[in-house]
């Protein structure tokens, strides 16, 4: 036999015996009567199909539609993945028909790691829609060929609110060109509830699963989670017109709800970047200016490297008003487009901006004191703070660790700040320490500058939110 053959013939047979090793758990409706659907589940990484029954019972508690369920088991290593989850969803099938499920309207409901492989799989598939727990689309909501619920938890220590709030931007684009949108491709905010809690099992130590501590019960968290599929289940497919016109203003409200604790963070990210601009790069060179602001216009450019080393900010005086050109540099950390443990804010925005004392200067004041780099961090957290909710700010003050602001780390070069990293260190807080750069008016070549390397506001808001609040 030839070497490829039987490497083919191995192929086979090991995937047909994996995927035969896949079991379901079939669940019956509560219902006897109503719109049947089936929500095939599809687990976490390293965890059972067990641990689902629970939502599933709820689930249907909440429904009107006749549900049914099918809980998947036994990938390998407990590890739900490409290879088997055709062959899972097949017997899922399977068994839901044995059982006596007459509907062909199956949807495939995944947590986690469970989450990325359904939804890439409902690409092609029987499945009529998806719903994601922990989980997003690694691609735009509105090509996805079938409907598609997104159900981010507001503490989820896994996978960061910070990344799915792109999905939820996305979303607003989409609903403000079509209002049909909020229901096809609704994203979801769930409040005060962490990773786990889309599942029941065991507790395990959030020092292990990363996991945050979550404001509600499991079972004030799974009514919730219940609330928020039926609502997508029902719009999608009850044939009540009723129901559907229900369902549909519930995810209305909803919609709105999660635009509340959506909207801090989309306040802090754009104040990255409006096109080829930083606005904090403009917000904090008009800081610099204090009294004088009203008259100085700032113009910001974000560069990349190794174009903003070479950059220096300008200055131009006329008839009393002051025009400035400053620069930014915008650092993110490594790979956190695809490790969502890490902050999806920027590690560090550096910045190149005129002194204080050459905006002064220009209108033939005194030179005044000098703000810091430090300052500018302390202005990112009352920014951050500002935006937050209430109840989000009530949650950091009552059990978030807080930000440490250290004196400005001051170097005497160019080529010296260049190469010195903003300082962040955590222990019982986060402790932010910038790094500076001040040159007199009188300097040759770099005349009245003010460099910082800071900490971006989204940054103190994600520590808010978020990592302030982990069990360090």
């Amino acid at each position: 036999m030839f070497p490829f053959l039987q490497k083919l013939l191995w192929f086979m047979a090991t995937f047909a015996a994996a995927s035969a090793a896949v079991t379901s758990e079939i669940i019956q409706p509560i219902r006897q009567s109503g719109d049947e659907v089936a929500l095939i589940f599809v687990p976490g990484a390293f965890q059972r199909g067990q641990y689902y029954r629970e939502i599933a019972r709820v689930i249907q508690e909440a429904s009107q539609l006749r549900v049914w369920a099918a809980l998947t088991d036994g990938y390998d290593s407990n590890y739900p993945n490409p290879r088997q989850l055709p062959g899972a969803v097949e017997g899922a099938i399977k068994g839901l028909k044995q059982a006596g499920m007459i509907s062909e309207t199956y949807i495939g409901i995944g947590h986690s790691r469970g989450g990325v492989v359904i939804g890439s799989y409902g690409r092609s598939s029987q499945l009529k829609a998806v719903v994601l727990m922990g989980a997003f689309l690694n691609s735009t909501l509105k090509d996805y060929p079938i409907p598609i619920l997104t159900l981010a938890a507001e503490l989820d220590g896994r996978v960061r609110i910070t990344r799915v709030v792109n999905d939820f931007e996305e979303l607003l684009d989409d609903a403000s060109q079509s209002k049909d949108a909020i229901f096809r491709t609704p994203v979801i905010n769930v409040q005060g509830t962490n990773h786990l809690q889309f599942e029941t099992r065991s507790p395990i130590p959030r020092n292990i699963t990363l996991d945050i501590k979550s404001d509600v019960t499991d079972a004030e968290a799974l009514k919730t989670i219940a609330h928020y599929v039926n609502s997508f289940i029902t719009s999608t497919f009850s044939t009540d017109a009723t129901q559907v016109k229900d369902a549909q203003e519930q995810l209305k409200d909803d919609f709105t709800d999660s635009r509340k604790r959506f909207q801090p963070i989309l306040d802090m990210k754009a104040l990255e970047e409006n096109g080829d601009s930083c606005p904090w790069a403009i917000i904090v060179q008009q800081y610099f200016a204090g009294k004088f602001a009203d008259v100085v216009v700032v113009n910001n450019d974000i560069l990349e490297l190794p174009e903003f080393n070479k950059s220096k900010p300008s200055l131009r005086e006329d008839k009393g008003k002051i025009e400035i050109d400053n620069t930014a540099f915008i650092e993110f950390e490594e790979g956190y487009e695809y490790n969502f443990l890490e902050p999806q804010s920027p590690k560090e925005i550096r910045l190149k901006l005129k002194s204080k004392a050459a905006i002064n200067d220009a209108l033939c004041q005194a030179p005044g004191k000098e703000p810091s780099c430090r300052s500018l961090n302390e202005l990112a957290m009352e920014y951050a703070l500002n935006s937050s909710n209430g109840y989000a700010v009530d949650r950091y003050n009552l059990r978030g660790r807080p930000i440490f602001f250290e004196d400005d780390i001051m170097t005497s070069s160019e080529n010296e700040w260049l190469s010195t990293p903003l300082n962040m260190w955590e222990d019982d807080g986060l402790h932010v320490q910038a790094v500076a750069l001040v040159t007199s008016i009188n300097s040759p070549k770099l005349e009245g500058m003010h460099y910082c390397k800071v900490m971006a506001p989204y940054r103190a808001l994600e520590w808010i939110i978020i990592d302030s609040l982990r069990d360090y």
